[in-house]
């Protein structure tokens, strides 16, 4: 549930976010947002996917603290609410549903990648 929590805590002990891939953190990023949007678009129960949401606020804190301890805390909020945006759109009837699960069948090769990279 609060997986990420002690690299949160270590992050801000350091007031650095050195060694840590932002691109990687975005890849992980899509990758939990995939299995979200698909399990809210397929109707699952909560707990089911309840601790994507909670693995995705705590990567999105760990997005921004890499963009704030670089010194780009404004470029770390707006982060934080274009992906929020993105996340509401993709969550709407404007998206089709075959994104949703595009996006839910590529969830291994983009977790593969943000580790590589």
């Amino acid at each position: 549930l609060l997986v990420k929590l002690p690299q949160i805590l270590k992050l801000m002990g350091a007031k650095s976010a050195e060694g840590l891939s932002f691109i990687g953190v975005l890849l992980e990023l899509l990758a939990i947002s995939g299995t979200m949007a698909y399990s809210i678009a397929n109707k699952f129960p909560f707990s089911a996917w309840g601790e994507a949401l909670f693995l995705m606020l705590q990567t999105v804190a760990i997005g921004f603290l890499i963009q704030h301890y670089r010194g780009k805390t404004g470029t770390g909020f707006f982060l934080v609410a274009v992906y929020l945006g993105l996340f509401g759109l993709l969550l709407s009837p404007v998206t089709p549903v075959s994104v949703v699960t595009y996006m839910q069948a590529s969830n291994m090769p983009t977790i593969i990648i943000s580790r590589v990279g």
